[in-house]
């Protein structure tokens, strides 16, 4: 009871349901009410056994209604979908949609004439990252993921009304999220820093506050692989059941294939641990990292890094499932479109590949930064295990 109670008014600072059950229950589309399933099936759990019924379902199943959602404080058009046998989806778009190429060059990156690139138009379109992080977290063997999938859908689906009826039929590239009700907001407070960030790092009291601990780090180790930076602002902290979920990396690999020299920073959990630590925009103080890690994680780390054989580096296993699995959408970073330097002058592609190429980079860096942590706190500090 004590561990169970500290937790919960000491490691959180915020608290709140979102999507409950009832949520979005009844959606309201100006002109079209839709009412869902009495009981829509949802998923309450992630495994590899939930992913095998609900993949098929998602991607090939008729789509049965569709409504837009507007989610609490979300930036990306999304959708709400049933489909057929009551299961309950979102969607999320992978590109702008264009009646006109939009003619974009495709270019080698190079960290030199491409420093300050970002990813255009990341707010509004978010399947391109959630695919490809949703397939880094199985890989990875984290299941804090839902099943999402790819799949294309008529843009009669997506916008009914009268002029699309009049326009042609053509088909948009979408990502399909099983839905999960009963989700929870907790953002770590700043007394978690002692345990994971600090100078003088503490050991946790019990179990329950070293898993707690360990859940944050998992989840930071994830969003920098991924070079997703949104938890900095006290955002998609979610939790389902006790666990701590990745949830939402709609703005993922938001610096290009290599990310920027500032995505290490995204080990400094969020900016209230930052500014606790007295770190300020113009201040110049290094925010501090996270330097604790799940044995079994940095275990992982080193079997698909630098060391590792060519097919088995992170990289490699991604490019093959994203090969297998989403053969329509192969190799997907085509999706992404950024600003080639930080003029914000012209908007490119980068060559697939080297997206790829830098997810074993950034594998690497975590690596050296783990061993920075143990050479000044130790092993035993800094390597814990469940």
């Amino acid at each position: 009871f004590f561990a169970t109670s500290y937790l919960k008014f000491n490691f959180y600072d915020e608290h709140r349901y979102i999507y409950p059950n009832k949520e979005q229950n009844a959606v309201s589309n100006g002109r079209l009410k839709w009412k869902l399933a009495d009981s829509p099936r949802v998923v309450s759990e992630f495994s590899s056994e939930v992913d095998e019924e609900w993949i098929p379902v998602m991607k090939y199943s008729t789509i049965t209604f569709c409504v837009p959602f507007d989610a609490f404080d979300a930036y990306a058009d999304k959708f709400i979908i049933e489909l057929e046998g009551g299961y309950k989806a979102m969607i999320k778009l992978m590109e702008k949609q264009s009646l006109f190429d939009r003619a974009l060059r495709t270019i080698t990156f190079d960290p030199y004439s491409n420093e300050g690139t970002e990813r255009n138009e990341a707010g509004g379109y978010q399947a391109m990252p959630e695919l490809a992080a949703w397939h880094v977290d199985r890989i990875l063997g984290f299941y804090r993921k839902p099943p999402i999938t790819s799949r294309y859908v008529s843009n009669k689906l997506l916008y009914p009304s009268f002029i699309n009826s009049l326009l042609p039929d053509y088909q948009i590239a979408v990502t399909v999220h099983a839905w999960v009700d009963q989700l929870e907001k907790y953002d770590p407070s700043t007394t978690v820093m002692q345990y994971i960030v600090e100078d003088q790092l503490e050991m946790p009291a019990n179990d329950n506050m070293k898993e707690f601990v360990l859940q944050i780090s998992d989840i930071l180790v994830f969003d920098f692989l991924v070079d997703d930076h949104d938890r900095r602002a006290e955002k998609n902290w979610v939790m389902h059941n006790g666990l701590y979920l990745s949830w939402d990396n709609g703005l993922g690999w938001h610096h290009g294939p290599f990310g920027s020299h500032s995505c290490i920073d995204i080990l400094c959990g969020s900016n209230k641990w930052r500014t606790y630590s007295g770190v300020t925009e113009t201040n110049n103080v290094p925010c501090k990292k996270t330097c604790v890690f799940r044995k079994s994680t940095v275990d992982l780390l080193h079997d698909i890094g630098p060391n590792a054989k060519e097919h088995e580096k992170l990289g490699w296993r991604l490019k093959e499932k994203l090969r297998e699995n989403e053969a329509e959408l192969f190799p997907l970073f085509h999706f992404g479109i950024y600003y080639s330097d930080e003029s914000c002058s012209e908007m490119v592609r980068y060559e697939s590949e080297s997206f790829f190429v830098g997810l074993n980079e950034r594998a690497q860096k975590l690596l050296s930064h783990i061993d920075t942590c143990i050479s000044k706190h130790g092993a035993d500090i800094v390597i814990q295990s469940s």
